[in-house]
């Protein structure tokens, strides 16, 4: 699967914010081949204190949140922890990443029902003008489109396929310094919408040098 250039989150530069202990996300999938034990599959999150098995040649490629590290691993085990990775019978590689981003948004509260929170205080949700996000999180499954609207108005539309949003191909870019609404619409019928705000930067990110943006819906 193609590696995906993420057009991000939250303001880039900053560190993952963790803890090492074995219930933190410790980083997300990003490409997978062959036969990994446990299963994984990419644009998941690994859980510190996880060990993977890569049987054969399997492969490998993760985004470490905590090192701002693309991690890359064929055969032999890794262990990924919230600190940091080790392997052991296999071959790594691994190059420097803008820092990823997390933002939370749960239902209760104001705009349309969502609080959203960041595990950087302070830092509000923003996308890149070609925005796009990965859902993760036990009900990122349930929200299969993403709307982008602007005062109410529609901006864009377009599906989350296998967690992943990108802006249609098409849609003109996002118009920078703007804010705008992001509107997460469930697949079934009679469920609540989660809706945030977010904005675009005034400057866009050199092209693959975004961050990573991952939204935890809980």
């Amino acid at each position: 699967m193609k590696r995906l250039a993420l057009v991000v989150g939250l303001v880039a530069g900053c560190a993952w914010i963790g803890t090492a202990s074995a219930q933190t996300q410790a980083g997300l999938v990003l490409e997978t081949g062959g036969t990994i034990t446990p299963a994984v599959k990419p644009y998941t999150e690994i859980m510190g204190g996880t060990t993977l098995t890569l049987a054969g040649g399997a492969r490998l490629v993760f985004s470490h949140y905590q090192t701002c590290r693309t991690v890359t691993v064929v055969g032999g085990t890794v262990t990924v922890t919230a600190a940091g990775y080790a392997t052991k019978d296999g071959k790594q590689s691994d190059a420097a990443m803008p820092c990823p981003k997390k933002v939370n948004v749960r239902g209760g509260g104001e705009l349309g029902g969502v609080v959203y929170r960041s595990v950087s205080a302070g830092r509000a949700l923003q996308l890149q003008p070609q925005a796009s996000f990965v859902l993760v999180g036990p009900r990122a499954a349930e929200y299969t489109t993403a709307r982008i609207t602007k005062d109410d108005a529609p901006v864009a539309e377009g599906p989350i396929r296998e967690n992943v949003f990108r802006l249609p191909s098409g849609v003109a870019p996002l118009t920078p310094d703007t804010a705008f609404e992001l509107i997460l619409v469930p697949a079934r019928a009679g469920d609540r919408a989660i809706t945030t705000r977010f904005s675009t930067p005034a400057v866009a990110a050199p092209a693959g040098q975004e961050p990573l943006a991952v939204i935890n819906v809980d």
